[in-house]
């Protein structure tokens, strides 16, 4: 697979320019992470431990943009990643 074009890209920037940081998506998404085989903090980083991964997926309510607006609103070309964060329930 190749990067993007000039056009990709451009479109890319179109869809960012009104992305803000503490913007969410929500509704059902998959949140894969890394997770340390030796360590893991959730029962889906256990699960991937027990297939000798490093990596797991978690079904999330949704994200959160944490990249701040000033670096989303540059070229993507420049700054290809947008840093978010799972929603999850949190029992209190």
């Amino acid at each position: 697979m190749e990067p993007l074009d000039a056009d990709g890209c451009a479109r890319v920037d179109a869809a960012l320019r009104s992305w803000r940081q503490g913007d969410c998506v929500v509704g059902e998404q998959w949140f894969v992470f890394r997770t340390d085989p030796e360590r893991p903090l959730t029962p889906d980083g256990a699960s991937a431990a027990t297939e000798g991964v490093d990596t797991a997926e978690s079904k999330v309510f949704g994200f959160m943009v944490l990249t701040q607006t000033c670096d989303l609103v540059r070229k993507s070309s420049e700054r290809p990643f947008v840093e978010v964060c799972p929603l999850v329930e949190v029992d209190e």
